[in-house]
């Protein structure tokens, strides 16, 4: 997978293979994404207010906002880009690594590491109250 620099929408290629078992590339092209998008897909990734956290959403909400073009998929004949609705048509197996690949440069938040208390048959006593750890 690679990504173009300079402005210019970057490109994530997918390979998958035809009904004979042949190698297809993909391509799929992306602009990035504005402030609210970057904010809207984190508040997806890690959960909201009643919403717990989705990470296919996220990558299918960053994939929609931003993929502006795909190569190498066809209906009827016809490039699918030009279908009005081709993003519909995209396989959610094809826009969730694709938008994985695309999403690390607009992450937020980053889950911390838990910590967890000593049990008190390690440390030899009671473990500390809450909050003195």
């Amino acid at each position: 997978m690679a990504f173009n620099v300079g402005g210019k929408p970057k490109v994530v290629l997918y390979v998958d293979t035809d009904e004979a078992g042949t190698p297809v590339e993909l391509r799929h092209h992306f602009v990035e994404p504005s402030e609210a998008e970057v904010i809207e897909f984190n508040r997806r990734l890690v959960g909201y207010d009643d919403q717990p956290s989705d990470i296919a959403d996220a990558r299918l909400y960053l994939y929609d906002r931003c993929c502006i073009k795909v190569e190498g998929y066809e209906l009827d004949g016809v490039d699918l880009w030009t279908v009005p609705d081709w993003k519909n048509r995209v396989p959610a197996r094809h826009k969730l690594p694709v938008a994985a690949a695309f999403e690390p440069k607009y992450l937020m938040f980053r889950p911390q590491p838990v910590k967890a208390a000593p049990a008190a048959a390690e440390g030899g006593g009671e473990p500390p109250p809450f909050g003195k750890n």
